[in-house]
């Protein structure tokens, strides 16, 4: 049978909920890069935006027990406690006073770092390149400052310029997932599914715990119609983080490769889960029409619209059914 997916991962694998207590890391829901760290600590993490936080920057050791509140310290401190509350605004001026404070501080490439976060957090696009730019002045080869601004690079839609930091990112850190991750996302909404799937397998080597790793390999193969070992990657990522759209891939696999009874069972499981989720309805309705039952494919296709399919994409991938 070979039903259309819903839908594709083109369409769904965009920004995913943000960590807000670590600096851009990430651009679809991930992880914060383990090299850089808040500010206030001694070692390097950064925090997400949308897959990325913001770079909090080690802080320079002083032998005063407590620092100023117009101090260089004080205002990176703060800038993080607002980044961890996601208040990108105050974030950003606490940084920017930071800065003139201590200029010349060789720490200031981890907060311009955090300026392009809290930017990009904004809407600010364009601040945000100018901060990395900085940023990277200082630190050209800084593998979580490239993966940062490629998560700019990603919500301004310009993938190209994100696959270029991504691939010097991947060539400076070559065990960091974060990049590989982001790499392989882009490459499989680009449909270069056997480099998405090298890039997937890496990450499932560098972090057995993201269940990007397993999924990305279960959208690669499910594309090469290898409906089976997409079925096993997609219930591998769900036991690792429960998802939503993994299992709309994992039930369109299934659908695809007419297991109808595994479908339907399926859905009735993420329909307990997120019973507002307007694509597990469409599913349904396809399963239904599938079946000839009609009546309750329409019904179906009317709860999809209630939760937020709109009427063209139930038209391209499921007909009105005949009464």
């Amino acid at each position: 049978m070979n039903l259309p997916r819903p839908l594709s991962h083109k369409s769904r694998l965009i920004l995913a909920p943000l960590c807000a207590a670590t600096v851009v890391a990430a651009a679809f829901g991930l992880t914060p890069t383990p090299d850089l760290a808040p500010a206030s600590r001694g070692n390097h993490s950064f925090p997400t935006v949308a897959g990325a936080t913001t770079l909090p920057a080690p802080k320079p050791t002083s032998h005063a027990t407590s620092a100023p509140a117009d101090s260089y310290e004080a205002y990176i401190d703060s800038a993080d406690n607002y980044s961890r509350k996601e208040r990108w605004a105050d974030a950003a001026r606490c940084y920017r006073h930071a800065l003139r404070l201590n200029p010349a501080s060789p720490l200031n490439s981890k907060l311009f770092a955090n300026l392009g976060v809290c930017h990009t957090r904004l809407g600010e696009y364009d601040n945000a390149l100018d901060n990395f730019e900085i940023a990277l002045i200082k630190e050209p080869r800084s593998a979580s400052i490239l993966t940062s601004r490629a998560a700019t690079y990603i919500l301004m839609a310009d993938d190209s310029a994100a696959l270029a930091d991504l691939n010097l990112a991947i060539e400076i850190d070559s065990l960091s997932p974060t990049p590989r991750r982001m790499r392989g996302q882009i490459l499989l909404m680009r449909a270069d599914y056997p480099h998405a799937e090298v890039d997937f397998r890496t990450l499932s080597d560098l972090d057995p715990t993201d269940p990007w790793g397993p999924a990305g390999m279960g959208e690669t193969a499910l594309a090469d119609s290898r409906h089976s070992e997409a079925i096993q990657h997609f219930t591998r990522a769900i036991e690792i983080a429960d998802n939503p759209d993994f299992r709309i891939s994992l039930i369109s696999a299934m659908l695809d490769s007419n297991r109808l009874a595994d479908a339907e069972t399926s859905i009735i499981e993420a329909l307990k889960l997120y019973p507002h989720t307007g694509e597990f309805y469409l599913l349904r309705a396809m399963l239904h029409k599938t079946l000839h039952q009609n009546s309750a494919a329409e019904i179906d296709c009317q709860l999809a619209r209630q939760y937020g399919i709109d009427p063209q994409t139930i038209a391209k991938y499921l007909a009105t059914p005949a009464k």
